[in-house]
């Protein structure tokens, strides 16, 4: 819920400064890491924008960035589920030492609507 009325009350801010009268749709990115659902994203979406009428109609769009590590040996970078010390190694040099290299977004990508 926090993330979803973070995310309303920044567009908005952003829409009133533009002119814009209505939001026909958000644009979010959320990492793996970041272990948000997109279907509690939606339903608090929708429970939240109910009483905003900058968002009548409104449409939430998530794209969810996979987990990527980058090898600190080597610079390889390569995908993993939710890395940790020893299970992670370099499919390159066998290193078992990484940065996450994607995975830990959450940020608006972008939003649309109709001008005044």
């Amino acid at each position: 819920m926090s993330l979803i009325s973070f995310t309303l009350d920044a567009v908005e801010q952003a829409a009133k400064a533009h002119g814009i009268r209505r939001v026909t749709e958000i644009r979010i990115v959320v990492g793996e890491l970041r272990m948000a659902l997109d279907d509690q994203l939606q339903t608090a979406f929708r429970l939240l924008t109910g009483d905003r009428p900058l968002f009548e109609g409104a449409e939430l769009h998530i794209e969810k960035r996979p987990v990527c590590l980058r090898c600190t040996a080597c610079g390889e970078i390569y995908p993993s589920s939710i890395p940790r010390i020893g299970r992670d190694v370099c499919p390159a040099c066998g290193s078992e030492e990484f940065a996450i290299e994607s995975g830990r977004e959450l940020y608006i990508d972008s939003f649309e609507g109709d001008e005044i």
